[in-house]
């Protein structure tokens, strides 16, 4: 399915009098594509309507010039129940009277204060005479044609409680309220007669380039020839579809209405992308720590999570799935950033050692298995003397409790001292590797930067270390092997034990121990 904008713009239209900032006032926010095309969002909190509908104007300006297409969605109704027009003896097209009308009567000033009161009190008087339908009203503001409750069953009968959609809506048990409540919990009778005026001034300043749905479009869902000659559509949204009171889901655990919109929205999203057989991706904001925030029942209602890996300086992105119901999790995907954008890397191996020179001490290539894709990759280590009490320990692209247990293993097993040594490791290519068979790679590094002695450059390492010194074996070697020969590699360091059916004309070297590598390859120890 083709994507119908390229920009969102929603708008919290609700705010308290006065000219204040906080929750009580104005929130807009932006969905737009940065220079990279990268979607990102940003957020606005505005004091009072008048400076939220001057930054809406603006930033749709912004986007026409870039060519934007916009979708702009407000939090009020954009009307009222069939028939309201007719019994105003209104002329013209419902939708429009209605508009005019009220941009005629309804003065908002630049404090957020508004008549919006005397208003619905007139609109009762030329409809029934009564006070209904409107209703509701503080007890300052309650008059002859507007009352602080609702009118008794039965008044204004023939004049329909809710709108179309807001029936629709009925149907699947969700709660909307009416727009002739003015006063009170939830009401959005207020909002109503002063966001409709707005919308007839943004419709007045954008011209035919605007259009809202459905009064604009037709009542139908929108096609990309609908929207073809428009910047930006304005729609009706519907942001509080849960109570705001604390639930209990189905796994027992107690969770707050933000939480529940959480699993209701992904539920939603999932259900449609399976009806409509569709992929949809949900973005979600990461911790510090690399871990996704909010609600881990999101992962797992779907069908896949995927990270995406990367220094900054790197032209290297992974793409990196930690879950797969469809296959393997763990498989990677690497791109390269270009001009055009992310490109695939057919041969990530050739990639990440595209920089290798000459042997340098402090280099080992590691051969390892990414999913079910075995990947080449080079650790590099920098030992220097440390003139700080307590000697750096700098870890990129590896787990940092790994590297300290093989440090420890070389001093307690090797007799190999690091301390009063600065210690750097980095893994080339913005790669981030957490397979313990990376340890015997690990090692050579850091023994190769300690004595400054270089590794064969054609040999590639791989194996676990046991805090015995003991060097295990790991799995699928012959893959590994396999990928190091088609990479112009010829000798392999690996664990004695380690079992390897056809080497294919790779000369296998097998060291029994750390202290035996240590000795054989550097001559330490």
């Amino acid at each position: 399915m083709a994507r119908l904008f390229d920009a969102y713009i929603i708008a919290n239209w609700t705010a308290a009098e006065g000219k204040k900032l906080g929750e009580q006032t104005l929130w807009v926010g932006v969905a737009k594509r940065d220079v990279r095309f990268r979607l990102y969002a940003e957020t606005h909190n505005v004091a009072t309507r008048a400076e939220g509908e001057k930054l809406i104007a603006d930033l749709l300006t912004e986007h026409r010039k870039r060519g934007d297409r916009v979708l702009v969605g407000f939090d009020f109704d954009f009307g009222f129940p069939a028939g309201t027009a007719a019994r105003l003896k209104l002329d013209g097209r419902p939708w429009d009277a209605m508009g005019k009308f009220l941009a005629a009567n309804i003065v908002d000033k630049a404090d957020n204060t508004n008549n919006r009161y005397q208003v619905a009190a007139k609109m009762n008087r030329l409809m029934t005479d009564e006070p209904w339908p409107f209703w509701g009203a503080p007890a300052s503001q309650a008059q002859r044609w507007l009352t602080t409750t609702k009118p008794p069953e039965g008044a204004g009968a023939d004049i329909p409680e809710f709108r179309a959609t807001e029936l629709a809506a009925r149907k699947d048990k969700l709660p909307p309220k009416s727009v002739w409540q003015m006063h009170g919990a939830g009401a959005i009778g207020g909002l109503t007669l002063v966001g409709v005026p707005m919308l007839r001034r943004l419709l007045d300043t954008l011209g035919a380039s605007a259009a809202v749905w459905p009064f604009g479009t037709g009542w139908r869902e929108l096609t990309e020839a609908d929207i073809e000659p428009l910047s930006a559509v304005i729609v009706e949204v519907w942001p509080l579809m849960f109570e705001a009171k604390r639930t209990v889901s189905a796994e027992g655990v107690k969770e707050y209405k933000t939480q529940a919109q959480v699993r209701a929205a992904a539920h939603e999203l999932v259900t449609f992308a399976k009806r409509k057989g569709v992929a949809i991706f949900l973005v979600g904001h990461v911790t510090k720590e690399g871990q996704i925030a909010g609600p881990r029942v999101v992962e797992h209602m779907v069908d896949t999570v995927i990270y995406f890996e990367g220094e900054r300086g790197h032209q290297f992105r992974i793409l990196r799935s930690v879950k797969n119901r469809f296959g393997p999790a763990d498989e990677i995907g690497v791109f390269e950033m270009t001009g055009a954008g992310l490109a695939e890397v057919a041969n990530p191996s050739a990639l990440f050692l595209s920089e290798r020179g000459q042997p340098v001490p402090g280099s080992a290539v590691f051969a390892g298995i990414e999913g079910t894709r075995p990947v080449l990759t080079e650790v590099q280590a920098l030992v220097a003397p440390s003139t700080l009490a307590s000697p750096r320990r700098t870890v990129v692209g590896l787990d940092s409790g790994r590297v300290s247990t093989i440090l420890a293993v070389l001093e307690a097993r090797c007799g190999i001292p690091f301390a009063g040594l600065d210690v750097f490791l980095n893994v080339a290519g913005g790669m981030r590797v957490n397979e313990p068979a990376a340890d015997l790679a690990i090692a050579g590094a850091l023994l190769s930067a300690r004595e400054d002695s270089a590794l064969p450059p054609e040999a590639v390492l791989f194996g676990e270390i046991s805090l015995s010194g003991a060097l295990r074996p790991v799995a699928q070697a012959e893959n590994r092997l396999k990928e190091a020969q088609k990479l112009g590699f010829s000798q392999a360091i690996l664990p004695d034990s380690q079992k390897v059916e056809g080497a294919g004309g790779m000369s296998v070297r097998r060291i029994a121990d750390l202290t035996g590598f240590a000795g054989e390859v550097f001559g330490a120890g």
